[in-house]
């Protein structure tokens, strides 16, 4: 398993958004994470291409996709675009929908009918003796978590296929 954090300085033409400086507001120390010893994005994003081109070719990319993780998404292909300057129509682009795996439609294929769509990977932690302990909004410490979920996830897969 391979991990990365790079902070990004904000882009001189951006603007806050207000609504989501109050969410910000709330969590001091994810925000101290996510903006301490920042580069301009440019670096950045040549690091993590970097970063990207140095894992085995048999990575894939793991998601705990809600809502709002679209946005991320599509923040992470703009970024590309603009900084890392890759034709996104071959093959450069590192993330691919055959080598996704979203953690929580895998972990609601696993639990039986019934589980409500909120509870269910609180259930499914449970089941996995994990912890269901909320996420830290630091990114990399997350993905780290998501990363153990998932293989938690596994071994219970081959657990009850057994059965």
């Amino acid at each position: 398993i391979s991990r990365i954090r790079i902070n990004m300085l904000e882009l001189p033409e951006s603007a806050r958004d207000q609504s989501n400086m109050v969410w910000w507001a709330d969590k001091p120390h994810a925000w101290k994470m996510a903006t301490e010893n920042a580069v301009p994005a440019e670096e950045g994003m040549q690091r993590f291409k970097a970063w990207i081109d140095s894992l085995p070719h048999s990575s894939l990319e793991l998601a705990y996709w809600g809502g709002h993780d679209r946005d991320d998404l599509l923040f992470l292909v703009w970024y590309w675009q603009c900084f890392v300057k890759v034709d996104m129509r071959g093959i450069s682009f590192p993330f691919k929908k055959e080598k996704d795996i979203n953690i929580r439609t895998y972990a609601k294929n696993l639990m039986k009918d019934g589980v409500r769509y909120h509870d269910y990977m609180i259930g499914c932690c449970m089941a996995l003796g994990l912890s269901p302990h909320p996420q830290t909004h630091v990114a990399d410490e997350d993905a780290a978590r998501q990363g153990e979920i998932l293989f938690s996830l596994r071994r219970y897969e081959s657990f009850i296929t057994r059965k």
